[in-house]
């Protein structure tokens, strides 16, 4: 039977060429429009598990650890992406070998919740529900107009520039102002370069009487763009968006925050809709652990009998709130 290994550095580019191919992107794809998880420098190898045939790298599983500030409190989430099987090795059970030894590593490793993005029947086998309570704001130029939100130009930078190491003291000003959120990822001060590096990604700023607020944009082809993360002063922030809006025909942009965090008023002022969602598909892997973190002890007993996905909603909530909320910013998505 084929072992799980962790891969290496010196295949760095085989394992992009699967990655690419598994997934049906162009040659490259992985490597520039995520380069703050796949670049040569910035790829765990210690988490990239695999398992090889005669032909090569077979199946890939990959682990990020995640240090989710929870309403001022952290918990240590596995974050599970990249998976991805050869078209010639589909149906030998790889996945799920490489799935079930991810869990045994993140629990060794300390890490009582996994986080993914997929499809739910592909993952509830593993313990993956629908949980974790979103909410996005919709606005767009006519809400943005009738609101009275004065239009702001704004620096821009290009995605270019941030992983050339430019911008000046840009992503110190944006590392603050987003680790005020009470949900947030504690990010590395390496990834305020490589996070927003992505080809398809330029970030516009301004600091209006000391009211410093950005927005980081999605720049289609097609010239369409969407809002992907946005932090700091909410007035700036919708001022900036009326600037694109003034230039790009049909606009609108989704503020996204945690269901149960209010957001500003200048936000719903401006708004003219609302939708919720799930944070993601969610594992408890260690409820005790996991209870502790968020300083929940006392409702250990609540759980006592409840199925698995009962507990996953009952800690995080989806159409309901839960006991906690697991909130995870667009670009943290793995």
């Amino acid at each position: 039977m084929p072992t799980i290994r962790c891969a290496n550095p010196s295949e760095y580019e085989p394992l992009m060429l699967f990655l690419d191919a598994a997934y049906n992107d162009p040659p490259g794809w992985f490597a520039t429009f995520c380069p703050n998880d796949w670049l040569p420098e910035t790829t765990d190898w210690e988490h990239c598990y695999v398992i090889d045939d005669d032909e090569g790298i077979a199946s890939l599983v990959r682990v990020w650890r995640m240090e989710m500030v929870a309403d001022g409190r952290m918990l240590s989430v596995g974050g599970i992406g990249s998976v991805a099987t050869a078209p010639r090795a589909r149906g030998r059970g790889y996945m799920t070998r490489l799935m079930r030894h991810a869990r045994e590593r993140m629990l060794t490793e300390g890490m009582p919740v996994s986080i993914l993005w997929g499809n739910a029947h592909r993952y509830r086998p593993f313990g993956y529900w629908a949980a974790g309570r979103s909410a996005w704001l919709q606005v767009a130029e006519r809400g943005l107009r009738r609101a009275g939100v004065e239009p702001l130009e704004g620096v821009t930078i290009p995605s270019s520039v941030m992983l050339a190491g430019g911008g000046d003291d840009l992503p110190a000003r944006m590392a603050e102002v987003y680790s005020a959120m009470p949900y947030h990822r504690a990010r590395r001060a390496s990834e305020w370069r490589t996070l927003y590096g992505r080809k398809d990604l330029e970030t516009l700023w301004a600091d209006p009487s000391g009211r410093f607020g950005y927005l980081t944009l999605h720049r289609h082809d097609d010239g369409r763009v969407d809002l992907a993360e946005a932090a700091g002063d909410a007035g700036t922030c919708l001022r900036l968006a009326a600037g694109i809006a003034r230039t790009v025909e049909g606009a609108r942009f989704n503020f996204g925050f945690p269901a149960d965090v209010e957001p500003p008023a200048p936000l719903w002022d401006a708004a003219d809709g609302l939708h919720t969602g799930a944070a993601g598909m969610v594992a408890v892997l260690d409820l005790d652990a996991a209870l502790c973190a968020l300083g929940l002890r006392e409702h250990r007993r609540t759980f006592d009998d409840l199925a698995t996905g009962e507990t996953v909603r009952r800690l995080f909530g989806a159409l309901q709130p839960g006991l906690a909320n697991l909130w995870v910013p667009a670009l943290d998505h793995i």
